[in-house]
């Protein structure tokens, strides 16, 4: 019921709505009881990093942060779902004090990961662009290039080459601005 009621679909829950009788239905579920099993929540980890990034590519960055959240309490998440509730809060929050924040989980993603993770590193620049930390934007731009290189070399899909050679160039133009500056 609340999810109607915060994404303001009242007609789902009014007489003429498909949740019509919705309120009889609870009512005679009884009272509520949270669901917790730290199993459960292990085994469906990988489906809530997945609706992250659903909802991160749709803009939905508290739903985003919702979801990477879930992971991050419950203790099963991986270096991915802390660069997605970096980038929701980015999304959502343009203060220092969030830039910071998200900062800090850019550094504990790399702290998990095992390999480097070019969505770590590009998320990284991001929020140290925004911090004005220019000579570390700078480190982890060429940081960037450097493991984008290093992918580009290692794979052999036509499209992945041409993505890392765009991202190349994008990265050699923001590292060139950034030294201006």
């Amino acid at each position: 019921k609340n999810y109607y009621l915060d994404h303001k679909d009242y007609y789902t829950l009014s007489r003429y709505g498909t949740y019509a009788e919705f309120g009889k239905r609870i009512e005679r579920l009884g009272e509520y009881h949270k669901f917790a099993s730290h199993s459960y929540q292990k085994a469906i980890s990988s489906v809530n990093t997945f609706n992250a990034i659903i909802q991160i590519n749709n803009k939905h960055f508290a739903e985003a942060a919702s979801f990477a959240k879930k992971n991050i309490n419950q203790k099963v998440a991986t270096d991915g779902d802390y660069v997605i509730l970096a980038k929701a809060t980015m999304g959502m929050y343009n203060t220092e004090e969030k830039n910071m924040e998200s900062l800090s989980l850019i550094q504990q993603a790399r702290s998990m990961a095992e390999t480097p993770n070019l969505n770590t590193d590009k998320q990284e620049i991001l929020v140290l662009m925004r911090l004005k930390k220019l000579a570390k934007a700078a480190t982890a731009i060429q940081n960037y290039i450097d493991n984008l290189t290093n992918f580009k070399e290692q794979t052999h899909d036509s499209e992945d080459i041409a993505w890392a050679s765009a991202e190349i160039n994008w990265a050699s133009e923001l590292l060139q601005r950034v030294t201006i500056l």
